[in-house]
């Protein structure tokens, strides 16, 4: 996996910000047929849209750090985690755990929320290893106690949010 730190002006915001309760109702799993996402949800995915390149290559995870509070970027830096693997292992999660760790003291500190992406080439469409991906995101936040916004992922035709209550009902789905 390889890091790379991105500009803020992509996520600076002024809307309000998106919920940092990620049982927040479900978002659509197939833009083409889903009710549309909640406003705060919509701010949030438009700001990752900004951020993207044009064309999507392989499978990367973009952290960022929102300020609670102006619900702008905190601290300047988007970082990229790309060549993801298609599936998460233990070690990826225990990886995203340590550099969550390290930058909740600092970075985080009690009012700032994560941002995560996951953005691959294809439809936006969440499948087996996409739900798997957010998974590792929601655990490893609430493992090193750090507040995570909703996790959006990013295909070549949209952004669409997915909340934890979705992945959870799509693991469930594929464990059945």
């Amino acid at each position: 996996m390889t890091t790379t730190p991105r500009p803020p002006d992509a996520l600076d915001r002024t809307d309000p910000a998106d919920p940092a309760d990620p049982a927040d109702p479900a978002g659509p799993n197939d833009p083409a047929d889903a009710a549309p996402a909640p406003p705060e949800h919509r701010d949030l995915g438009s700001a990752w849209r900004r951020l993207l390149p044009p064309r999507l290559r392989g499978r990367s995870l973009w952290i960022g750090v929102l300020d609670a509070r102006t619900r702008s970027l905190a601290q300047g830096v988007v970082v990229e985690i790309g060549s993801l693997p298609p599936s998460p292992t233990p070690g990826d999660a225990a990886q995203l755990e340590r550099f969550l760790a390290g930058h909740s003291a600092t970075v985080v500190g009690g009012r700032h929320h994560v941002a995560a992406l996951l953005s691959r080439p294809g439809p936006a469409q969440l499948g087996e290893a996409d739900g798997a991906w957010a998974a590792v995101v929601y655990d490893s936040c609430a493992a090193v106690d750090v507040p995570c916004r909703v996790v959006h992922l990013a295909g070549d035709d949209t952004v669409v949010p997915v909340p934890r209550s979705l992945v959870v009902e799509h693991l469930d789905r594929l464990a059945s």
